[in-house]
C-alpha cells in the first residue's frame, strides 16, 4: 500500500503499463483525427486556426463539429503526455542518462518520420496520390522536414503533411528537455513550471504586437513552436513530480477544479471568440496535466513512451 499523501507511488506496486496513460493517448490520438476529418469534410484544411464553420443544421451535427473544430487541443494532451512519459522515469531513478535518452528518441520517431516523408514525396508525384499532400513538394522542403526545422519555416510548415509541424516541435522540445530537468533540479518543477506558464501567456500578446496580421504559415511559426508551447510539456512534468511525490488532500480539489478549465477558455477562444489569442493553448496544458495526475492516482509507472 502507497505510505506517502494521496496520489503518492511510494511503495506502490509496480505494473508493465499504466491503462490511464494508454487511454489517453488514444482519446488525444481520436480527437485529433477528428478534426482532420473535419477539415477534410468542410475544404478548409490549414486555411488558418478557425477552419471549421459551426453553421450547420441539427443539434448533434453542430455537437461533431464543435468537437471536431476542437480536435487540435488533442495535441496539447499529447504534450503533456510526453512531458509526463520522460519525466517520470528521471523522477523515479534519480537521473537522466543524455546518451539512453537521446538514442531512444531517435529510434522511436526518425525511422518512421523518414519513411513516411519518402513515401508522401512519391506519391506527390502521382496524380491520385496528391491528395494526401500538401502543396508541391520540393527538394528544400524535404531538406527542412529531415532537419525537423520545417515549423520555424513559413513556407514549409504545412508542407507535405500538415500535422508533421508536430513532430517539429516534439523533436526541439527533447532537446531542451535535458536543460528543463537541469533547472527543476535548481529551483523545482513547480518554479520551472510557473516560468513557462507565464512566457505561454504572454507570448500571444508579444506576436500580436510584433505580426499583427499574421495569417497561414507565419501565424504558425510564431504560436505553434517554442517558447509558445512550452508550458504544455512542463504541466506533464510537474504531472510526474506530484505523482512520485503524492498530492495532499486539498490538492484533490485544486486538481478537480483545474481539470475542467480547458472547457470555458475553449468556449472564450473559438466559440464565443471574446479572446482573440490562442490562449487556450496553456490552459489546456494545466487541465490535461491535472486529469493526468488524479487518472494516474495510486500508480507507478514502470515504462512509458
Amino acid at each position: 500500500m502507497p505510505t506517502g499523501p494521496i496520489g503518492s507511488t511510494r511503495g506502490a506496486a509496480v505494473p508493465a503499463r499504466l491503462i490511464s496513460i494508454d487511454a489517453l493517448r488514444g482519446i488525444a490520438c481520436l480527437w485529433v483525427v477528428l478534426y482532420h476529418v473535419g477539415a477534410y469534410w468542410q475544404g478548409a484544411v490549414y486555411r488558418g486556426w478557425d477552419v471549421l464553420s459551426t453553421d450547420v443544421d441539427g443539434l448533434v451535427p453542430r455537437a461533431l463539429v464543435l468537437t471536431s473544430r476542437t480536435g487540435f487541443q488533442g495535441v496539447s494532451l499529447f504534450l503533456v503526455l510526453s512531458g509526463f512519459c520522460l519525466h517520470h522515469p528521471v523522477v523515479r531513478r534519480g537521473t537522466l542518462e543524455l546518451g539512453r535518452f537521446a538514442e531512444a528518441r531517435a529510434f522511436r520517431i526518425v525511422p518512421p518520420y523518414y519513411a513516411s516523408i519518402a513515401l508522401l514525396w512519391a506519391a506527390s508525384t502521382t496524380s491520385v496520390g496528391r491528395w494526401a499532400v500538401f502543396f508541391p513538394i520540393e527538394p528544400w522542403d524535404v531538406a527542412v522536414h529531415a532537419l525537423f526545422v520545417h515549423n520555424l519555416v513559413p513556407r514549409s510548415i504545412w508542407s507535405i503533411d500538415g500535422a508533421y509541424w508536430s513532430l517539429a516541435l516534439e523533436a526541439q522540445l527533447y532537446l531542451v528537455f535535458p536543460l528543463l530537468v537541469a533547472a527543476a533540479r535548481r529551483v523545482g518543477m513547480g518554479a520551472v513550471y510557473a516560468g513557462a506558464l507565464a512566457l505561454a501567456v504572454v507570448w500571444p500578446f508579444a506576436m500580436a504586437a510584433v505580426a499583427p496580421t499574421a495569417t497561414g504559415g507565419l501565424w504558425g511559426v510564431l504560436n505553434t513552436g517554442l517558447p509558445a508551447r512550452l508550458s504544455e510539456l512542463c504541466a506533464g512534468m510537474l504531472a510526474a513530480r506530484l505523482v512520485a511525490d503524492g498530492v495532499p488532500r486539498w490538492g484533490r480539489w485544486v486538481l478537480v477544479a483545474l481539470s475542467i478549465a480547458w472547457l470555458p477558455a475553449t468556449w472564450l477562444v473559438h466559440v464565443s471568440k471574446v479572446v482573440a489569442l490562442p490562449l487556450d493553448a496553456a490552459v489546456c496544458g494545466a487541465s490535461f496535466a491535472a486529469i493526468l495526475t488524479l487518472a494516474v492516482g495510486r500508480w507507478h509507472l514502470a515504462t512509458c513512451g
